[in-house]
């Protein structure tokens, strides 16, 4: 498949539809993002989030879409946004064929299934993407996403490495890694 392809096609994860980030979304990462239970978990967002910060992500995102077959998804239930997700060449060279996804949910839709729905969904469009296998990096005290992981089949793989933070002085990690 080509990454034109691939970064430019809706998924559906039952009950949700993810579609490609769009310029219209920037209100909704800007919500996501300013909203600390969201951002605590994620190094790379600086807290306070602004508008420009907002404004630039989403830009990145888009960019990226366009040069290296990054695909950044958002999530919807019924015309609403709830999450936002992510799939990218772990490496600089696309040809390796490591993927990396991240994800993240508005707190009003904690514990209804969509970030499992969410990775579900990536599985899938990396598997037929030709990816040869997934990894994930989260903050070690974010159990929820350990779970969400898990019960996608990915594994952990390193735990106990220490990762700089936009926000807070480095913190411990895991690893999660699936094989496709």
């Amino acid at each position: 498949m080509l990454i034109a392809d691939w970064t430019t096609r809706n998924l559906d994860a039952d009950p949700l539809h993810l579609r490609p980030i769009r310029d219209e979304d920037l209100e909704f990462i800007l919500g996501l993002y300013q909203d600390w239970r969201v951002a605590q978990h994620l190094n790379q967002i600086p807290v306070p989030f602004t508008y420009q910060d907002a404004r630039e992500l989403l830009d990145t995102a888009l960019r990226e879409a366009a040069d290296s077959g990054t695909a950044t998804f958002v999530a919807h239930r019924d015309c609403e946004p709830v999450g936002l997700c992510l799939l990218h060449h772990g490496q600089d060279d696309p040809a390796v064929r490591i993927g990396v996804i991240g994800y993240s949910v508005m707190p009003q839709h904690w514990g209804q299934g969509y970030a499992t729905c969410m990775v579900q969904a990536l599985v899938k469009h990396a598997i037929n993407s030709g990816f040869l296998s997934l990894q994930a990096s989260l903050h070690v005290g974010n159990v929820a996403s350990h779970r969400v992981l898990e019960k996608n089949g990915f594994l952990l793989s390193e735990c106990g490495f220490m990762e700089e933070s936009l926000h807070s002085p480095p913190r411990e990690h895991a690893k999660y890694t699936l094989q496709l």
